[in-house]
Formats: structure tokens, C-alpha cells, sequence
């Protein structure tokens, strides 16, 4: 009887063994195919592809999802990764990876490309790991390839981009020079060449006038003052080509400058002529560039604002500054006549007046040399005005801040 009882205890326990196991063995399957879905789903996922290769190097599995991608993979399974057709970006480049192969090594984001059926190249970069069994014996390995072909040829495009802008680059260098000598060549002739004739001609209006003025009547008179007001005209405007010619070509310094002093050093070469002129002065960031040239900005522009000022009661300036983004942007202000904006773009070419000279004397050459000034420091400049209530001029040196050194 007890032998019966046992019996079936040990046969209940059996079926029970049994019915764990297929239950673990589902369990396993289900978790096994869970994982494999995962992963083709990643797969999917990806323009990549998977590879594996056994211990001779021989492709075994190539997992991939966009047979778009890459084109060649079908034909790879079954060879050596030696007999598939490829170019290394160098000789030496293929012997330190196919070294690395051989001594079972990890290697990461090797470039080569290979041959399409319809011609071309697409670029590969592949990376992979050794595989070696529970008893340390390499058995192949496994990796994933990414294609590059879009990137090597944006790579291609922006050389040829380099190469195409370091020759415009030479070809403008070139241009620069040659006007530059050309500059050379008209500033000797207008500083020789024209002077003298002025000269004669301012002289021997003069001496035509002391010697013989009595002898000319009144309109004779008038006529001798006026060649030798045209001459003495003519004298400036070649003055301020010279001017305009010597800032073009003059060499930069850089240097860190306090833009207040340069503000106030140029009131102080400026007020004597302007002694009813109020000045307010705030305090300006400082900046980097040219201190000789940057005075010179000061200089023209606040000479700007106290000639059109001159008949304000007082003539109110003010110079100042405010942030744009990073850059300070500096501006001269005035209760003068104002300008039309319609006409806002005459204000800074040579020679351009919104004024008669007979109104307000001047070259016409001073906002035209202030704006180049700016624009070789990497700045810019601008104005705003309104007829009868004053203007403002506003310029940065942004190329050239003071924290750039």
C-alpha cells in the first residue's frame, strides 16, 4: 500500500516537473521572440547595416532594412571580406585595418567605399567586434556599417567651394592691389600735378589784382575774387581727395580704446569755434580699433552736428551709446536743421551736399570719409533726421569689439 502511495506521489511530481517545464519553455520561447522583434524593429528603424563573419573572415549574415541604402550587400554573403570589391581612402590606411582584423582587435569608424553596379562609389564607415566562444577561441565578427556617401559628398562640395572662394579671394587680392597702385598713382598726381596749376592760378589772380586792380573795373574785380575763391575751393576739394585716398590705404592699429576720452578730446579741438554749444557726454563702452581714426569718426561728426547746430539757441550735442545684441552702437546727436530721410543715402558719398556751401561751408567729403573709416573697422553707419528738428548719426565697430583684443 505505501509502495502504491509513492508510486503515485512520484508520478504527480513527474507530471507537475513536466507541465513547469513546458511552461518555462513557453515562457522562454515567448521572451525569445519578444527580444527578436525588438531588435528587427530597431533594425527596421535604421539605414544601417548589421553584419556578422565567421573566424575567416567570411560573411555570414548582413541585416539591413532599405535595400536603397546600400546596393551591393546581397552579393557579399558568402565572401571574405578581402574578396569583396573596395577602395581604402589609402594603401597604408587598408594594411593598419586589415592588421587589426588579424589580431582579432576592435575597431571603430574605418571609411572605405565600394564599387556601384551602375558606376560610382558609395562610402562606407564600419565599425565591429571580435566574437570568441566560451573558451576564448575567436569565432568571427560582428558589426554595423553606416553609409556616408551624402556626407563625402558635401565634403567634396564644400572643397570645391574652398577652392572656388580662395581663388576669387586671389583674384579680388589681386584687383585690391592693382587699384591700390592706381590709388598710389592719382594721389601723386593730384598732390603735384594739380597743386602747382592751383597754385599759379591763386597767385596770379593775386598778383593780377594788386598790380593792375585799378585799372579793372568793378566787375573785372569780382571776376579776379572769384577765380581765386575757385581756386581756393578747387585747393580743398583736392585736399579732402587726399585725405579720402590716405584713409583708404592706411594700416590699421589695434588697440583697446576709451571711447568717452576720444569723445571729449575731440570737444576740445572742436568748442573754441562753438563757445554758446552745450555738450552732454555719456558714458561710452570701450572698443577696439585704430585710436587715430576713431578720433577722426569723433571728430567729423560732432564738426557735422555743431555746423548744422550753429543756429540753434543753444546748439545742443549729445554722444552716447547703446547695446544692440553685443555690440555697442554709438550715435552723435543734434538740434540742428535735419535733413529730408528721403535723401538719407547722398549724406555719406563724396561730394554730395543737401546744403548749399553758401549756406554751410564744407567739402562735402567728411561723412563720406567717416563711413569708410567704420566700415574698415567691420562697423556700419546710419543716419536719421527730420528737416527743422536736428539729426542723429549712429555707427558700430562690431568687426573689432574690445573683448577681441
Amino acid at each position: 500500500m505505501a509502495n502504491r502511495q509513492s508510486a503515485r506521489k512520484t508520478a504527480s511530481l513527474a507530471r507537475g516537473l513536466s507541465r513547469l517545464r513546458r511552461a518555462r519553455g513557453r515562457h522562454v520561447d515567448e521572451a525569445l521572440a519578444a527580444s527578436e522583434a525588438r531588435l528587427r524593429s530597431l533594425v527596421n528603424l535604421s539605414n544601417d547595416i548589421f553584419w556578422e563573419t565567421d573566424a575567416n573572415h567570411r560573411f555570414v549574415a548582413q541585416e539591413y532594412s532599405n535595400r536603397s541604402v546600400i546596393s551591393h550587400v546581397q552579393s557579399e554573403i558568402g565572401k571574405t571580406r578581402w574578396e569583396v570589391p573596395h577602395s581604402a581612402p589609402d594603401a597604408e590606411g587598408w594594411r593598419r585595418h586589415r592588421a587589426q582584423l588579424e589580431a582579432h582587435e576592435v575597431f571603430r569608424d574605418f571609411e572605405l567605399a565600394r564599387p556601384l553596379p551602375g558606376g560610382g562609389e558609395r562610402h562606407v564607415q564600419v565599425s565591429g567586434e571580435p566574437l570568441f566562444d566560451t573558451d576564448g577561441v575567436f569565432r568571427g565578427y560582428r558589426g554595423v556599417a553606416r553609409d556616408i556617401s551624402a556626407r563625402k559628398r558635401a565634403e567634396r562640395a564644400l572643397r570645391d567651394l574652398n577652392v572656388e572662394l580662395e581663388s576669387r579671394v586671389a583674384e579680388r587680392t589681386i584687383a585690391l592691389e592693382t587699384a591700390y597702385r592706381e590709388l598710389e598713382s592719382f594721389s601723386y598726381s593730384v598732390s603735384h600735378d594739380l597743386r602747382a596749376p592751383l597754385r599759379a592760378i591763386a597767385g596770379f589772380s593775386s598778383i593780377l589784382k594788386e598790380d593792375e586792380g585799378d585799372k579793372l573795373s568793378a566787375q573785372g574785380r569780382r571776376h579776379l575774387d572769384m577765380i581765386a575763391a575757385s581756386a581756393g575751393r578747387m585747393g580743398r576739394l583736392t585736399d579732402a581727395l587726399l585725405s579720402l585716398a590716405r584713409t583708404s590705404r592706411q594700416k590699421l592699429s589695434h588697440g583697446t580704446l576709451d571711447m568717452t576720452a576720444l569723445a571729449v578730446r575731440a570737444i576740445d579741438s572742436l568748442a573754441p569755434d562753438y563757445p554758446q554749444a552745450r555738450f552732454d557726454v555719456r558714458s561710452l563702452p570701450a572698443a577696439a580699433g585704430d585710436e587715430t581714426l576713431v578720433m577722426q569718426i569723433f571728430v567729423n561728426l560732432i564738426g557735422n552736428a555743431l555746423k548744422y547746430a550753429v543756429r540753434a539757441d543753444p546748439p545742443v550735442i549729445e554722444i552716447g551709446a547703446r547695446r544692440d545684441g553685443t555690440d555697442p552702437v554709438y550715435y552723435v546727436r543734434d538740434n540742428g536743421v535735419g535733413f529730408d530721410m528721403a535723401y538719407v543715402e547722398k549724406l555719406f558719398r563724396p561730394f554730395e551736399r543737401l546744403h548749399a556751401e553758401s549756406e554751410f561751408k564744407g567739402a562735402g567729403i567728411g561723412l563720406a570719409l567717416t563711413r569708410m573709416i567704420v566700415e574698415r573697422h567691420g562697423g556700419r553707419i546710419w543716419a536719421e533726421g527730420v528737416e527743422g528738428r536736428g539729426a542723429v548719426f549712429h555707427w558700430t565697430l562690431s568687426g573689432m569689439r574690445a573683448d577681441q583684443g
